[in-house]
């Protein structure tokens, strides 16, 4: 009667459903996640300086970083832009995070 169970097909299916629930997980969170930055309920500003060139100097919302790069979201443009940490002197935070008080 439980023979299906150690079936190939219910393994196969078992391992695709399992990959399409992560998968919509990650999308629907990340989605979520993204929609509360740009609507500025979330997300940390900061005021950027550039080693090229003191009139790029900006506020905007910390999206993230890596080892070579720092990620920034000006909210009013709604523009997302890259930068080298070699670009990059200083990034200060002005006040808490949002999410933190």
């Amino acid at each position: 009667m439980l023979g299906w169970l150690g079936s190939r097909p219910y393994r196969q299916a078992s391992v695709v459903l399992a990959v399409v629930f992560v998968v919509g997980y990650i999308v629907f969170y990340a989605g979520l996640r993204a929609d509360t930055i740009i609507d500025g309920r979330r997300g940390q500003e900061v005021h950027v300086s550039f080693a090229t060139s003191p009139a790029d100097d900006r506020t905007a919302v910390l999206l993230g970083s890596t080892l070579n790069f720092v990620f920034l979201l000006q909210r009013a443009e709604g523009l997302v832009s890259v930068h080298p940490y070699e670009n990059v002197l200083t990034i200060e935070a002005n006040t808490l995070p949002r999410n933190a008080e």
